[in-house]
This record gives structure tokens, C-alpha cells and sequence, in this order.
């Protein structure tokens, strides 16, 4: 549809090497626009099992952007 509203990555450092980084995960919102801005910031829990992508232009269908936060949980390890 050309719209991109934005992506987080997710890396793990190789344990190899401990210099290789790898994607382990893409993040995208279910739905959006490409003014939404997803992605733009990002908070992530002390234990890394919870993150919080923020998306600042999202809700912005007639000029009010309300913004959003995206919280996505994982496995502790």
C-alpha cells in the first residue's frame, strides 16, 4: 500500500564471538501510516524480556497526533 509507519529490530549478540551482532526479530505495529514515526523511540526492561516502541504521529488522520506506545513482551532468560 507504500505505507511504512516504521520498524524496531530486536539484535543478540553472538555468544561465539561476542562481537557479531544478529537480528533475531523484526517489529512492526499491526497497522499504521508513514507518518506514524514507529519506532522513533524505545524503552526496554532491566531483565530485556518487555519492550516499549513509542510512535509519536500515530492517530494523526486530520492533523492530531495523539502518538502511541507499542508494548511487546518476550521470554526472560
Amino acid at each position: 500500500s507504500g505505507q511504512e509507519p516504521g520498524t524496531a529490530f530486536i539484535w543478540r549478540r553472538n555468544d561465539s564471538d561476542a562481537i557479531t551482532w544478529n537480528i533475531e526479530r523484526r517489529i512492526e505495529p499491526t497497522s499504521g501510516s508513514n507518518v506514524d514515526a514507529f519506532g522513533y523511540a524505545l524503552s526496554l526492561s532491566g531483565d530485556s524480556s518487555t519492550i516499549a516502541v513509542g510512535a509519536y504521529g500515530e492517530g494523526g488522520g486530520s492533523g492530531n497526533y495523539n502518538g502511541a506506545a507499542y508494548v511487546f513482551v518476550g521470554e526472560k532468560e
